[in-house]
């Protein structure tokens, strides 16, 4: 379980909540994680530079995974899917993306390798 809140500079803030857990060494682990990033308010202004008023900008993000080690190696593969919504002023996005992972890990050599692709995706709207 890990849960998080940084306060950047400018108002911006960042909180997120992951939580991981083992059924057993056979199944592998499954994990869920929500992401929150507030960019804080912004004073909006038409191209003449007359103020309209305050509007507010965030990202959020969910995701699922799993990983699973690759029995009687040393190499694990995991996988997650992510569903994204960003929003700014009165625009909205919502997107659907996924990581991949392979990991070699040996207890008896002094290095860990891993191979990511992050972010694969679709802008649903």
């Amino acid at each position: 379980l890990s849960v998080n809140y940084l306060n950047y500079l400018a108002d911006v803030n960042l909180t997120s909540a992951t939580f991981a857990h083992m059924i057993n060494p056979r199944l592998g682990t499954f994990h869920a994680g929500i992401t929150y990033l507030n960019y804080g308010k912004f004073i909006g202004a038409g191209e003449d530079g007359i103020e309209t008023g305050t509007f507010k900008a965030y990202d959020l993000a969910f995701s699922v995974g799993y990983s699973y080690h690759i029995f009687k190696t040393d190499f694990f593969v995991g996988a997650n899917v992510k569903l994204i919504n960003s929003v700014i002023e009165n625009y909205s996005s919502f997107g659907i993306g996924a990581d991949l992972s392979l990991l070699y890990y040996n207890e008896y050599q002094p290095y860990v390798l891993t191979l990511v692709v992050r972010n694969i995706g679709y802008q649903v709207t």
